[in-house]
């Protein structure tokens, strides 16, 4: 259907049809219908057309086409479009358009293509290919340019969500591609893109790939749990990452061939960045390869799940400030294994957290505050906070009403300020907790600052922190119901400054500075607790005061509690003191250890603080040292500690005691030295030697032999059964506890009896019970010679001979053999001799097909050996055999047939016939003929000269083999049937007399000549021609004017020849005669030619004359005959 400018179609189905509708016209409105199984459902052929809110279903190509060119304005929105064959949307030459809000499911190839269109808007789309396991792409740009792609859905297609080849300057934004099974977005020779806000998730193998395309652009877009985030080819230069996520693809993060790849500041799953074993080999994000740049990375997170790891969509950020900045309050921010060049402001409650590197986050700074907390409910754990030796102040808390600020695990250096100022304004900062920090600097000669300077503190707790060289390791000022405990404040010029304090408690110190304490002003402050049980930081065993360098008082009962001279200084009044007296050791260890059995060491010791750890080690020469640990909490302890001796023990046994009491004073025993005696045998494992030997083989003896102090010599007694003497193999260690010899089996089923020995280093034996060893033959037997010729002829005896030997003896040699595929024989050979096996069989007669054979040989034990094929081939030596032969009559001047019959145990190639006559002979020639014919009967014609009276002939016959068979010669008359020839007569009366002359000529000779003759019909006489110089002439008596006479002709066979004739007296002369039969001839040829001339009759044929003998006629054309002597 097709419809004109402007109209607006709505509300139609549309079923089965070749095109569903066809808009050739611009301004049309398509809206609300329902297309059903078309070729194409909407043909789209103008500009700004409208095609709205339609459903379209089942197209067997594409479900909405766009193919001509300078189509623009196009609006495509709000449609559903449900497995089409091709693609669901095609769009070819467009601009200026707009597809958004369509829904494709189920296209053959793609969702939706584009090709060689530009300025086009594509948002809001749902792409997706799940029913249709062939589709391949959720959006298709192709030559395209100057696109923009929006908020568009690509899931779940066989190949690309997002595909741009050949196309350039898109923009695609705000799209999610994800469990697509190839690449989430794919570039071939596609530049200038740009990708930003894009989720590009769970790809099978790649989020973005790019392929031959340079210049792209990626910018804040998100690549999670794909197997490769990026992979980027070798012919893709300048493609820049910038603000992305990469988190959780599998194998890498960015994957570059050849490369450089572009890509800082980007978020890689960890605040520690990407791993690279070279580049970053702590980091804990995704994998990159080694021409990623990645650095800087964004290394700080938002926590928003309280979780303390990073989850995809939580906020990442370059900068700490930056975070802090983006955050709310109580948020939970973790940095990365980075220095950071920054001045920090913390103005909001949150919790700050360094790398779990050792020393991995680090804020330096080299002017102002490192960081400055002006809000409560602030914790700063795992920061390295650095001045460089020119900033103020690492970390200043300052401002009103502030509470609950906590520092813990951080180190403060090289501030020329100080470390920590707290500035609580008039009490107004409570419960601040600083915990496990080092406060220090670097500088050895002049010392400036303050360590920790804490002003207007209430509630404060200070603890296990170490704070030293600086002016002043510790100020306090105007504090109250504050703990300092468990502190170390060393090599200050001042340890404590403390001014204005009350209700404070300072107990558990170290202090080792010039000046330990400085107090000023009104003060209520407690200098230790009451004396009690409890590790003290000396190591001691009870608690008090705090230890002070400058003590001079004395321990008197060894409780690490000073006795005397106190109170010290401020009002300590349990002063802690170092012991510095070794505990007592006594080693009551006794004996000498044996190997295999336990031993038991014994010691006591003596400490009069009651608390020290003891060190055990003890080892074998040239074997590792054994250490036992253990604490006392006793003044006097026994102790008995039992091991057990190794059997493989060798040397000595070596040992000490150590003891180190609580403040570090350490004793120890002179290393004591025991023999170790062996009292073992040696020991057989495994006996690993095969259970059955075989014959010509080699068999090993294996056994596992162990022995407390070493093997020295291992050897094995072997015999066969029925020997006497028994002999002896000599075993060579092979590995480890293996002892291995081999040696060969005989040819014998005999069993094998064995039993091993073994030899320590101590010289004690030990042997093995007797084990016996079944023999088996397993050779097969050999064949030496097969003497068999290799070529035969055919029904000629075939000899197979052949030479056999086996270790154990032969029990039966069989030839089998066959000629074609259907005979095959199986035949026993008879044994010749000891090694020699024969047999003799016929080769078939009418077959060239080769002999096939081969020989199997069984030896006593069953070992069956089996020849591979041989080939005898077969000759035909067999000559045809003529078996009969017959030759028709051979007479004079005609034909004469040979037939034979000729069989051949193959096949006849061909006959001949040789054959001469005797008038031959003289000339010592002979013909060959080639007989014709076909299966046995073979024949052939020739013709026997006129004068021939024998005929000599002979056969032979050949076979494709060439072999010749010929026959003796045969001897056949030759009949002569031909008449004399009686070539001219010549009569000529004189007078009284008649004389005849007779030319007569003959094949073989003519015998007689004579004449009849009759006067009147009577016959008068007869008279023989007498013959002279080749002419027969005889003369008869005249009696009348005209006589008949019948001249016969007989050769020497008896054929009869004879002519007629009459002769008359001449009535006129002869010159009459002659003038008129000239004139005659004359005459006649004049006519004749007149008659050719006026073409009335044909020019005429030659003259024949025929004569007739016997049934047949015979050409008289040279023949003469000569009448009264003349020629007619």
């Amino acid at each position: 259907m097709s419809g004109g400018r402007g109209i607006r179609i709505e509300k139609n189905i549309f079923k089965n049809n070749m095109d569903g509708l066809v808009m050739r016209e611009d301004d049309q409105l398509v809206t609300g219908n329902e297309f059903y199984s078309h070729r194409i459902a909407i043909v789209a052929e103008a500009s700004h057309l409208k095609i709205i809110n339609n459903y379209i279903f089942n197209s067997t190509e594409s479900s909405i086409l766009s193919f001509n060119y300078n189509k623009v304005n196009l609006s495509i929105v709000g449609n559903v479009i449900n497995n089409s064959y091709n693609n669901g949307i095609d769009l070819h030459n467009v601009q200026g358009s707009r597809i958004a809000n369509n829904l494709v499911v189920g296209s053959g190839l793609n969702g939706l293509v584009l090709f060689n269109s530009k300025n086009n808007t594509i948002e809001n789309n749902t792409l997706i290919h799940r029913p249709n396991p062939s589709g391949r792409c959720g959006i298709y740009l192709g030559n395209s340019e100057n696109n923009t792609l929006e908020r568009n859905i690509c899931e779940l297609n066989v190949k690309y969500g997002i595909r741009l080849e050949h196309s350039h300057n898109n923009t695609i934004v705000n799209c999610t591609t994800s469990h697509n099974a190839y690449s989430g977005i794919s570039f071939y020779f596609a530049n200038n893109n740009t990708v930003m806000n894009t989720k590009i998730e769970r790809n099978f193998v790649h989020g973005i790939y790019i392929g031959s395309s340079f210049s792209n652009l990626f910018y804040n877009n998100s690549l999670i749990s794909n197997r490769f985030g990026a992979y980027i080819d070798a012919n893709s230069p300048h493609n820049g990452f910038q603000h992305n996520v990469f988190c959780g693809n599998t194998r890498y993060g960015i994957y570059t061939e050849m490369i450089p790849a572009e890509a800082e500041y980007n978020w890689w799953g960890d605040p520690t960045g990407p791993y690279n074993p070279r580049s970053n080999p702590r980091g804990l994000g995704d994998n990159v390869t080694d021409r990623v740049i990645f650095v800087p990375w964004m290394s700080v997170f938002i926590d928003l799940n309280k979780d303390a790891r990073y989850n995809p969509y939580e906020p990442y950020f370059l900068r700490v400030q930056e975070a802090i900045r983006n955050s709310t309050e109580g948020a939970a921010i973790y940095t990365g294994n980075l220095a950071y060049n920054e001045n920090i402001l913390i103005d909001r409650p949150l919790k700050l957290t360094g790398s779990s590197i050792p020393d991995g986050t680090r804020i330096e700074v080299s002017s102002g505050y490192a960081i400055t907390i002006r809000s409560g409910n602030v914790s700063v754990e795992r920061i390295v906070i650095a001045g460089n030796n020119s900033a103020d102040i690492g970390v200043l808390i300052e401002g009103n009403n502030l509470k609950n600020i906590t520092l813990r695990h951080c180190t403060v250096s090289d501030f020329i300020g100080g470390g920590i100022f707290c500035n609580g304004h008039n009490s107004s900062l409570e419960e601040l907790h600083l915990d496990n920090l080092t406060v220090k600097t670097s500088w050895t000669q002049r010392k400036c600052g303050v360590g920790i300077h804490i002003i207007g503190s209430t509630r404060a707790v200070i603890s296990n922190t170490t704070v030293q060289d600086w002016q002043t390791g510790l100020h306090v000022e105007n504090c109250s119901s504050s703990i300092f405990k468990n502190n170390i404040i060393q090599h200050n010029d001042f340890g404590i400054h403390i001014s204005s304090t009350y209700t404070s408690l300072v107990f558990n110190n170290y202090f080792d500075n010039l000046y330990n304490y400085l107090v000023e002003g009104d003060i209520s402050v407690r200098w230790n607790v009451t004396y009690s049980s409890g590790l003290n930081i000396l190591g001691g065993n009870h608690l008090g005061g705090n230890y002070w360098s400058d003590y001079g008082g004395e321990d008197i009962d060894g409780d690490w509690i000073g006795d005397t001279e106190t109170p010290y200084g401020p009002g300590d009044y349990l002063p802690l003191v170092r012991d510095d007296k070794k505990p007592i050791i006594r080693d009551l260890t006794c004996g000498y250890p044996t190997t295999g059995d336990n031993f038991t060491f014994s010691v006591e010791f003596i400490e009069r603080g009651g608390r020290y750890s003891v060190t055990f080690e003890y080892w074998f020469e040239e074997c590792e040292h054994n250490t036992v640990l253990f604490s006392v909490e006793r003044p006097v302890y026994r102790w008995n500690y039992t091991i057990h001796i190794p059997h493989n023990a060798t040397g000595a046994l070596h040992y000490y005691f150590a003891a180190c009491d609580s403040v570090g004073n350490v004793n120890s025993t002179p290393e004591a030295v025991l023999e170790v005696l062996d009292d073992d045998l040696p020991r057989f494992g495994r006996d690993l030697s095969p259970d059955y030997g075989t014959t010509g083989d080699n068999f090993s003896f294996v056994v596992e032999v162990t022995d407390n102090v070493g093997v020295s010599e291992v050897w094995v007694e072997y015999w066969y059964e029925d020997e006497e003497q028994q002999r002896v193999l000599v075993l060579e260690r092979s590995k480890g506890e293996v002892w291995r010899g081999e040696v060969r089996v005989e040819d014998t089923l005999k069993r094998l009896f064995y039993m091993f020995h073994a030899r320590d280093h101590s010289g004690n034996e030990m042997k093995t019970p007797i084990k016996e060893v079944t023999i088996i033959d397993d050779d097969m037997p050999e064949i030496l010679d097969d003497m068999t010729e290799n070529v035969t002829g055919t029904g000629n005896r075939v000899d197979f001979a052949v030479k056999v030997v086996d270790n154990v003896g032969i029990r039966e040699v069989r030839l089998l053999y066959w000629q074609s595929g259907k005979d095959l024989k199986n035949l026993t050979m008879e044994r010749i001799s000891e090694t020699s096996w024969r047999l003799t069989v016929t080769s078939k007669k009418d077959s060239l097909l080769p002999i096939r054979y081969y020989y199997q040989v069984e030896d006593i034990a069953g070992n069956l050996l089996i020849t591979r094929a041989a080939l005898i081939r077969v000759y035909d030596d067999d000559p045809p055999e003529v078996i009969s032969e017959e030759v028709s009559e051979a007479t004079t001047g005609d034909n004469c047939s040979f037939t034979v019959n000729v069989v051949d145990n193959i096949v006849v190639r061909g006959v001949n016939v040789q054959y001469w006559f005797d008038i031959w002979i003289s000339l010592g020639v002979s013909q060959n003929v080639s007989m014709g014919g076909a299966g046995e009967e073979y024949s052939c014609e020739i013709r026997v000269p006129a004068r021939a009276s024998r005929l000599y002939y002979r056969y032979f016959a050949y076979d494709e083999e060439g072999n010749i068979a010929g026959t003796p010669v045969f001897e056949k008359a030759v009949r002569d049937n031909d008449p004399p020839v009686i070539q001219w007569v010549e009569a000529k009366g004189v007078e009284d007399k008649l004389t005849l002359r007779v030319g007569v000529e003959d094949n073989i000779g003519v015998l007689r000549v004579y004449l009849e003759y009759y006067y009147e019909g009577r016959k008068a006489g007869e008279e023989d021609f007498m013959e002279r110089n080749g002419v027969w002439e005889t003369k008869i008596a005249l009696r009348g004017e005209r006589v008949e006479y019948v001249i016969y002709c007989e050769d020497t066979s008896g054929n009869v020849n004879q002519t007629r004739s009459v002769w008359k007296k001449p009535e006129t002369s002869k010159t009459t005669y002659y003038v008129v039969g000239i004139l005659v001839i004359m005459a006649f040829i004049g006519l004749m030619y007149f008659l050719m001339r006026k073409g009335r009759i044909p020019p005429p044929s030659p003259l024949k004359v025929f004569r007739r003998r016997e049934g047949r006629e015979e050409s008289l054309d040279n023949m003469d005959v000569i009448r009264d002597g003349k020629s007619g």
